[in-house]
């Protein structure tokens, strides 16, 4: 992690999901942890409330901004009573989504392969929203009494960064790193933020027992189980699902943890998921694939094995001979435009490390502003639209027939935020269940208006 943030801010939003409304107006009846299992995510259970019950003041609420720069705001809409399942206009949900997902404090918070502890990566990840200054005589000072996503005064850095700087001169020296920063606010220097600590901890905390499967859940070192992903990943999958919208998902990852997420996911596909009951139809590739650049920058792109050709008992061919590597940039985009289901890519981290963690050399995310059919989203929680050190390269084909995609910069890369890149709040994603599906709806909002304005519509 190099320094995730949290902001809070007030937005009135028409899009809003009927559960959410009458989570908000029943708080104890329909908090996402305590509700019977049998009825705990299906839209049946949920009250047919519509806008006639409640004026639209009602359901604002203290949540992330609608992100709707004055280039694209406009007025929120209240949705058709009728519809209780609602994501955006029609136009939008013809279109096909492509979820681009990080892992680590995007979809979880603790890492179940190299055994970091769910209170570790929560002090970890509260280290990177938290923000001060190096005085002259080399003492930390803080800056922010809360975490925010963003620094509350030029030249404040995160405490993650500034230990990160004293700490880091290798890579085996992040090892180092997790340990000074796992402890944050139970020793004196993160004291003042422990209460944020407890509260998401308890947003995590896991309710239904120990009979399910343990790929579901996290230990704590209190003993105490924890979900392994976010509900939150899993509501937005059934909330598409349900709204019968055209998506794929795509686990981005510069770890070794995208079998177990996809493990996890499977499970909760099936059914077997306590909070999620229904059996949702959802393909799960555990195959993954490889996102890598060669030493001349150019993309690599190993596409991971269809599991039904593995499957099948006709074809006698080489180990290799099913795995699909692309390497032109406008075949590597139709590909993952073509993606079904859930599946996943480990990106290259030894060149984004080697390149001094620069955007040019990231996660490459690509997006062709002539294609009306599909929407590429990014969730990361290290996405900064205006630093040079973000994790994700956006990359933009200037026509339909572009073979090579050209590089955004920081400048240009702004108009995309909560459009096409979004940076992943842990702290709002632990606490609000529906957090996800609101900041697809923005998405799609933003990128509809952009669309219209770059042909000519606007």
């Amino acid at each position: 992690m190099r320094g995730s943030p949290f902001e809070e801010s007030t937005a009135a939003s028409g899009d809003q999901s009927m559960y959410k409304l009458y989570r908000r107006e029943n708080p104890v009846a329909t908090d996402y942890r305590s509700r019977d299992t049998a009825t705990a995510y299906h839209p049946s259970s949920w009250p047919q409330t519509g806008a006639s019950g409640k004026s639209a003041e009602s359901r604002t609420h203290v949540h992330q901004s609608n992100g709707e720069s004055e280039l694209y705001k406009s007025e929120p809409e209240v949705g058709d009573p009728e519809k209780v399942l609602t994501i955006s206009e029609d136009r939008q949900c013809h279109r096909k989504l492509v979820l681009h997902m990080d892992v680590r404090n995007t979809i979880l918070v603790a890492d179940s392969v190299t055994n970091v502890s769910v209170e570790q990566a929560l002090n970890s990840f509260l280290t990177g929203v938290t923000w001060g200054q190096v005085e002259a005589n080399g003492n930390w000072v803080w800056c922010s009494s809360e975490p925010s996503l963003t620094a509350p005064r030029p030249g404040a850095i995160t405490y993650y960064k500034y230990m990160e700087n004293r700490l880091v001169q290798t890579p085996s020296d992040r090892a180092l790193l997790r340990q000074a920063t796992g402890d944050f606010t139970q020793e004196n220097i993160g004291k003042r933020f422990e209460s944020y600590f407890r509260d998401h901890l308890r947003d995590l905390e896991w309710h239904y027992g120990s009979k399910y499967d343990k790929r579901l859940t996290m230990q704590g070192h209190d003993g105490k189980l924890y979900h392994y992903i976010i509900p939150a990943f899993y509501k937005l999958i059934n909330y598409l699902y349900e709204n019968g919208r055209d998506f794929s998902v795509i686990i981005r990852t510069y770890g070794m943890d995208a079998p177990t997420v996809l493990a996890a996911t499977d499970l909760t596909m099936q059914g077997l998921h306590p909070q999620f009951v229904n059996n949702v139809p959802v393909s799960v590739n555990h195959n993954c694939g490889r996102i890598t650049r060669d030493e001349d920058n150019k993309f690599v792109v190993e596409i991971p094995k269809s599991p039904s050709l593995e499957k099948s008992k006709e074809k006698q061919l080489p180990a290799d001979a099913e795995q699909q590597v692309l390497t032109n940039e406008r075949d590597i985009y139709e590909s993952f435009n073509r993606s079904e289901g859930i599946t996943a890519f480990v990106d290259d981290f030894r060149f984004w490390q080697k390149n001094g963690y620069h955007h040019s050399c990231a996660k490459p995310l690509w997006i062709d502003p002539s294609r009306q059919d599909v929407h590429h989203i990014f969730f990361d929680d290290n996405i900064r639209v205006t630093d040079d050190d973000s994790i994700v390269n956006l990359r933009v084909f200037d026509s339909a027939v572009s073979g090579e995609s050209r590089q955004v910069e920081p400048g240009e890369v702004e108009r995309f935020e909560d459009m096409c890149l979004v940076q992943a709040d842990l702290m709002e994603s632990t606490g609000d269940i529906d957090y996800f599906i609101d900041k697809v709806a923005l998405c799609e909002r933003n990128y509809d208006k952009y669309l219209q304005l770059q042909n000519g519509h606007g």
